[in-house]
């Protein structure tokens, strides 16, 4: 892993009011980070977006109505570094909601997106900003790397630029950054459930603009937490999928640079997934109720699904045993699904 050594060790000893950056009048970038609950990992995110080579920044953090001590770690990182940080302390909104209201508050001519207990490699920033100037662009999507508490790489997830797929692959928003001008004019926002809030973010980023690139560079670290909110949250409630479809809509009443197939494709994944999350970890009698409502509809909805058209080599840029697994899902073999879904029940 890039400079591993830089953030694992030592983190909290960040020196007052010095952050790393070479100084020089290059635009300013507003990095986003909601914060709810962070205490045990929070220092360790800061200091990584504070060591970034690139110097013109701004972090946004939002104290989500932590009932830890969040509020008080972000209070004296801002009275360290007065010129970096700015805090905001609101009521719990949820993490799309607080992601929205960054957005507004965002003063940097590009945005960029961190959770509060990840990590950024010492040159991300840096190498986004470059990118994304160098064509003029109003989005540069990256991969990641999914690693443990200790630094342990677990996973590389690296994106490519060959296929028209690509961008749709990675839809998460702390891989990309974007044009604050672009996001704000086309009035790009996340979902407000806690269930799918970058799909609807993505998704829309890649509907209203064509100057779009996928690079081959990994600067993001999604570090996996036993305790974090993703995994103890999302798995053990059935929230419903459908409310995060609603907002996709709204927010893309008509398809623009995103083709009918890539929109079905992607719903059609996203509910997919979010029974194959869900299936072991929920009431039965739940899980049945929203399957139910699921594929209902996407028979009624999706085009793709309801013609039978959910490709087995396709869409190229997908992972294989994505694409494989999506395929047996899709009913195309008879007995398939049920076998699937009660074998996950069992494991």
């Amino acid at each position: 892993m890039t400079d591993q050594s830089s953030y694992m060790d030592n983190t909290d000893k960040m020196e007052d009011g010095k952050a790393s950056g070479d100084g020089t009048a290059k635009p300013l970038v507003s990095v986003i980070m909601p914060v709810y609950n962070g205490e045990k990992y929070l220092k360790r995110c800061l200091n990584s977006v504070l060591r970034q080579t690139y110097d013109r920044l701004e972090i946004l953090c939002l104290d989500d109505g932590s009932s830890d001590r969040s509020p008080e770690i972000l209070d004296g990182y801002q009275k360290r570094f007065p010129e970096k940080i700015i805090v905001f302390h609101q009521e719990n909104m949820g993490t799309g909601r607080t992601r929205n209201r960054a957005i507004s508050l965002a003063e940097g001519t590009y945005l960029m997106f961190a959770d509060n207990d990840d990590i950024y490699d010492r040159d991300y920033v840096r190498t986004m900003v470059s990118y994304i100037e160098e064509e003029d662009l109003d989005m540069v999507i990256a991969g990641y790397r999914m690693v443990s508490d200790q630094g342990k790489i677990l996973a590389s997830c690296p994106i490519r630029d060959s296929y028209p797929w690509d961008k749709f692959r990675l839809l998460t928003a702390w891989i990309k950054i974007l044009r604050r001008d672009y996001v704000l004019a086309n009035k790009i926002s996340f979902g407000e459930i806690p269930l799918g809030e970058d799909i609807v973010f993505s998704i829309s980023a890649c509907n209203y603009t064509d100057k779009i690139r996928c690079v081959d560079y990994i600067g993001y670290n999604w570090v996996q937490y036993p305790d974090s909110v993703f995994h103890s949250v999302q798995k053990k409630k059935m929230l419903d999928g459908l409310e995060t479809i609603g907002q996709l809509e709204k927010a893309n009443p008509v398809l623009v640079h995103v083709s009918r197939d890539e929109y079905d494709y992607s719903t059609y994944k996203f509910l997919m997934w979010h029974l194959l999350y869900t299936r072991k970890n929920v009431k039965e009698e739940d899980w049945k109720r929203q399957e139910k409502r699921y594929h209902e509809w996407l028979q009624a909805n999706n085009a793709m699904y309801r013609e039978r058209r959910i490709p087995l080599f396709g869409p190229r840029g997908e992972k294989i045993s994505y694409r494989l697994l999506l395929w047996l899902l899709s009913g195309q073999l008879p007995g398939v699904y049920r076998l699937l879904m009660g074998l996950l029940r069992r494991l």
